[in-house]
């Protein structure tokens, strides 16, 4: 049983002992005061810091919400493949699949984040596609080019607008060091006989008269996510598909960006696609996006941001498919201006207030695809304005704050509060959240709806307590409770797709995590469990709970309120390196499902408990300084293992996912 895996891996460890702003992303701002604060704290504590998800950088045990942070070291001691893989490590987190289009989505405590419940940036640039908000997972991010990974498993709605109701990930890319500008990576796998990923990267960044940093990488990555057959029962008939030929994606982007003092400017380019399960057709993502923004220091303690950004993209396209190009093809452009105002009268007390503007204009790229509005051609509108307040005392840190959005298409302003109070007490830490969400209707869904929409709504509670000792062992576990109201559903029915709001959903549930670093060992481990809102057991019966009449219908199994379709109740996971020499290494990696019910067209069918293992070895200054080599073995015990669609229909297919894999990595670093 998955819940004696997760004891027996909890005793083992024990026994080895800025910032963005609505949806386009501001940088934090810190006067020199705090910031000599944090630094003081960081050098007594050797606390992690961490800025995401506030107007200033917090120490993560009393930043306000329930956050993890990834660092290069963790992910060279995880030995992670790509992004999805890195991310099944993080407490709540999993990964569904979009039915026959064969994209992959995030899974946040239960719910399906995949369109506007995620938030995804790199360096606090939006990367979600802002005609549906999805961020489509593949080998679309190399992990050499990553220097830490900040996560909000929780809602990111109050700094970030409509794009973030479920969780927020923001990306910092590596950046100049002394002696150390230059990378090139490449990567081959093997499954089943046959090429399972092939990836090239290459960065390099330089500073210039020690006054501007100049950072420049390209990255090509082509990924198949199975090369083995199978039979999926759809409708009581049998389909065969071979996913070799259907379920591979490729991807490629280019990256720059300058700073200077202030002023901060990015580009970046990417295309994207990915093979439709059945064969028919491609779907295709291309973007142009570019960002600049700057600080204005107004006296010693008042500084003002502006930003603003452009981005241009071909979002969930198709090509080569026989109908849905000419249905479904669009290109969009979204400007956005917004700007916020940081106060910091004492070392106490931190004031933000700001606005935001974007404007999204879709264009048709076929002219047999008319608008809800009779023509080719369709905009929409936001505004916001927020205000929050941080407070600091012996007795804890108070943060309060609130938003007021106004969505073009909208009848109604969305007003969403937000209370937190965080409390470090020698090596223990408490935290409690209070806090709305909205997810707006997006530009195409409103366009496509044959009704008005209206944004979806959420509520939080969330609660944890941590222990931290000696910088070696930190332990922390959480209680959640989340509900989603007026939820916005996809349907395609007789040929016809739609969004509508359908009913209220939402989870609860808890996590634990534990993290064990001493000497050349390092251990991490967590265990996830959520149970929907419709049961009246657990959490649901202390915090929210949706009456049956209420439910939204899309992802509910016959006889099984306690679980979503597709998503496991439990999981657990544990990664262990241990430094054998000073060159040579090891990784191990374990992930562990409980079980699940797989939709399969109209029909279901039910997965028992998977266990995921992986090993790999690592070889650092191989002949030469800077020159390492990775060799690993991924899913070693060869287990069936499923991506699984989110509901039911005639195109919900699940993804077969790779055999037993054999991985080579080569890197080089100047």
């Amino acid at each position: 049983m998955i819940k004696t895996s997760l004891l027996l891996i909890v005793l083992l460890s024990l026994v080895s002992s800025h910032q963005n702003f609505a949806q386009d992303s501001l940088p934090p701002i810190l006067q020199a005061d705090v910031k000599e604060l944090l630094e003081t704290k960081l050098e007594v504590n050797q606390e992690e810091v961490i800025s995401t998800g506030s107007f200033k950088e917090a120490l993560l045990r009393e930043a306000a919400g329930i956050m993890s942070v990834i660092s290069a070291e963790t992910i060279r001691n995880t030995a992670a493949r790509d992004l999805r893989e890195l991310l099944s490590i993080v407490a709540g987190f999993d990964f569904n699949v979009e039915t026959s289009d064969n994209v992959i989505t995030l899974v946040v405590r239960g719910n399906s984040a995949g369109s506007a419940g995620l938030l995804l940036m790199v360096n606090d640039v939006m990367m979600n596609d802002v005609a549906y908000g999805t961020y489509l997972f593949a080998n679309r991010i190399p992990l050499d080019h990553i220097e830490k990974i900040e996560i909000v498993r929780g809602t990111g709605s109050l700094q970030y607008g409509g794009a973030a109701s479920l969780a927020v990930i923001n990306i910092i890319t590596k950046k100049y060091e002394q002696g150390k500008g230059t990378t090139i990576a490449a990567q081959n796998g093997i499954s089943d006989g046959k090429f399972s990923r092939h990836t090239i990267y290459f960065s390099t960044a330089q500073r210039y008269q020690n006054k501007v940093d100049v950072s420049l990488s390209g990255f090509r990555g082509y990924l198949r996510q199975s090369n083995a057959t199978d039979n999926v029962m759809v409708n009581g008939a049998e389909k065969f598909i071979n996913y070799a030929d259907s379920a591979m994606t490729t991807s490629t982007n280019v990256s720059l960006s300058i700073q200077y003092k202030d002023w901060k400017v990015s580009m970046l380019y990417e295309d994207f696609d990915s093979k439709n399960a059945y064969l028919a057709g491609e779907v295709y993502y291309k973007g142009l996006y570019a960002t600049l923004s700057n600080t204005f220091h107004l006296g010693k303690k008042l500084t003002f941001t502006p930003l603003y950004s452009f981005r241009s993209q071909e979002p969930w396209n198709y090509s080569n498919h026989p109908t849905a190009n000419k249905l479904f093809n669009l290109d969009i452009r979204r400007h956005t201006l917004s700007g916020i105002f940081r106060y910091i009268p004492n070392k106490n007390l931190a004031i933000n207030t700001g606005f935001n503007f974007f404007d999204d204009v879709l264009t048709a790229q076929f002219p047999q695809q008319i608008f809800s509005n009779g023509k080719g051609n369709f905009s929409v509108s936001n505004f916001g304005v927020l205000a929050e307040m941080t407070y600091n005392s012996k007795f804890g840190n108070l943060i309060a704050g609130i938003r007021l959005d106004k969505y073009s298409s909208s009848k109604n302003a969305v007003l969403i509060p937000r209370l937190a109070y965080t409390k470090i007490f020698g090596n223990f830490h408490a935290k409690a959240l209070y806090s709305f969400a909205f997810r707006n209707p997006l530009a195409a869904e409103i366009a496509i709806a044959t009704e008005g929409i209206e944004p979806q709504k959420s509520q939080s509670v969330e609660v944890e307590i941590g222990y931290k000792w000696k910088d070696k062992l930190t332990i922390a576990a959480n209680v959640f409770n989340i509900m989603n109201s007026d939820v916005i559903v996809y349907t395609f029915n007789n040929n016809v797709s739609d969004y509508a709001n359908q009913g209220s959903s939402g989870t609860n549930g808890a996590e634990i995590e534990l993290k064990y670093q001493y000497k050349k060992l390092y251990f991490r481990s967590n265990y996830s469990y959520y149970t929907t809102n419709y049961s009246k057991n657990g959490l649901a019966s202390l915090f929210f709970a949706v009456a049956p009449e209420d439910q939204t219908p899309d992802n509910i199994i016959p006889n099984n309120p306690n679980q979503f379709l597709g998503i496991a109740n439990h999981k657990v996971t544990a990664q262990m390196s241990y430094q054998w020499t000073s060159q040579f290494s090891s990784q191990v990696a374990f992930t562990g499902h409980g079980a699940r019910t797989i939709p399969s067209g109209n029909e279901s069918l039910q997965q028992g408990e998977t266990y995921l293992l992986n090993l790999n070895f690592s070889y650092r200054n191989l002949l030469t300084k800077g020159l390492t080599l990775d060799v690993g073995v991924y899913n070693l015990l060869n287990q069936r293992l499923l991506l699984a669609p989110y509901n039911f229909g005639d195109e919900a297919f699940y993804v077969l996912e790779n055999n037993r894999e054999f991985v080579v990595k080569v890197k080089y670093g100047l």
